[in-house]
């Protein structure tokens, strides 16, 4: 008989996604100048493990200072600079927003190899270090960002789509700063959507991280802050079950919107109920 899986409790997980807040940001900061009336700054920081974080920062020129935030995570295999995000951070940035993203582990400007994002997906352990990786990256940007006299971390909003969904439950969750969170095309439980044909000792080891890193056992904690879900009825990456999942394991307040669509068809009208969504809470 097979022996069963070892438990993972909260406590364990802190071990895991846990960091040094002390940690120097040993910050490099680049202006990129004003475009269309809003001004653009990339910056690097240090985070764990030796990785060095690179970001923009949207803000309307003359703008007041303490903007709200909003945090725009990409999915696997994208990057800040991708349309969906920097033509999105523009818009927002002039509708009153600062607006800030990151490059993940092995994507953007971090990808010093070639990279197959499906391998983030098929072996579990750099699957959770990747997961943990990005969760501390985004706690790391918000607190250099902190520093900022544009920005109000402490009325943030975060929307990430589907890895930056998948991902960033776990961010969201343990971060207070942030007061709102729009997940696009992402869900949970996506490891048993996977075991279809795969070796046993392998779907153990899958069952074995989600227990550590998946969203479901990060949603329930984000209440009482509001949660938008936007998922595809025809979603071929993130099939309507693995949202339903992390849906059912959100607590209220809590609404998600369907549409009819696959994974890559979010329209202008997703991103203006994100945009309305976010103002209303933030």
């Amino acid at each position: 008989m097979e022996e069963p899986l070892p438990e993972v409790d909260a406590r364990i997980r802190d071990l895991f996604f846990g960091y040094d807040r002390a940690l120097p940001f040993n910050a490099v900061e680049r202006d990129l100048g004003v475009s269309e009336g809003v001004h653009v700054l990339h910056f690097a920081i240090d985070s764990t493990h030796g990785q060095r974080v690179p970001g923009l920062l949207w803000i309307a020129e003359n703008a007041p200072p303490s903007l709200p935030l909003i945090v725009l995570q990409h999915g696997a295999g994208s990057r800040k600079e991708d349309p969906y995000i920097s033509l999105t951070a523009q818009r927002w940035a002039r509708d009153g927003f600062a607006v800030a993203a990151i490059d993940a582990a092995g994507n953007g400007e971090r990808r010093t190899r070639p990279f197959d994002p499906a391998l983030i997906w098929s072996l579990p352990w750099q699957r959770r270090d990747h997961a943990i990786q990005m969760c501390v990256d985004l706690h790391r940007a918000l607190d250099y960002l902190a520093g900022r006299p544009e920005v109000d971390v402490t009325r943030a909003g975060y929307v990430g789509f589907s890895m930056g969904t998948i991902n960033g439950v776990a961010f969201v969750a343990r971060d207070p700063r942030v007061r709102a969170a729009v997940f696009c095309i992402g869900g949970a439980r996506l490891h048993e959507l996977r075991v279809v044909g795969q070796d046993p000792a392998l779907a153990r080891e899958h069952a074995l991280v989600a227990r550590i890193i998946d969203p479901e056992h990060f949603a329930p904690l984000i209440a009482p802050r509001p949660v938008l879900m936007i998922n595809g009825r025809q979603d071929e990456v993130v099939p309507p079950a693995a949202a339903e999942a992390l849906y059912v394991a959100l607590n209220e307040p809590k609404q998600i919107v369907w549409y009819d669509g696959g994974h890559t068809d979010l329209r202008g009208q997703h991103f203006k109920l994100m945009e309305a969504f976010l103002r209303e809470h933030l």
